[in-house]
This record gives C-alpha cells, structure tokens and sequence, in this order.
C-alpha cells in the first residue's frame, strides 16, 4: 500500500481535486481547505470507505486533523 506523504499526493492519486471531492461529496473548496488545515478524522475514514480500503486511515493519518 502506498503511503501519502502529502495531501496534494493524495489529490494526485483521485486524479485531481475536483473529483476527489466528487467522490468525498464535497466541495473542491473544502478539499483546498483540508491542503491548509489537514483532513478532518471522519473524512479520513470516508477516504478508506469509499475507496474500498485502498487508501487506508494508516497511510493518510499524519495528514489528518484530530
């Protein structure tokens, strides 16, 4: 599994920030905001949900906000 050293990797890995939100079901804004503040804990989990376990919470929780 690959670990995401950042979060604009993380966006890379969707395809790009406008469809990592499409997936997440927010907006590219709040995906920009997450650049700058970190990922919220629940979407983290939606991340690993919603991909299915490919981007697991391990690989993304130095970038998230508790």
């Amino acid at each position: 599994m690959k670990r995401f050293e950042t979060i604009e990797d993380l966006i890379s890995w969707f395809g790009s920030r406008k469809k990592m939100a499409s997936v997440l079901g927010v907006t590219d804004v709040a995906i920009h905001n997450w650049t700058l503040n970190g990922i919220p804990a629940k979407r983290a989990l939606e991340i690993e949900r919603k991909t299915d376990g490919i981007v697991h919470f391990n690989h993304i929780r130095h970038l998230v906000r508790f």
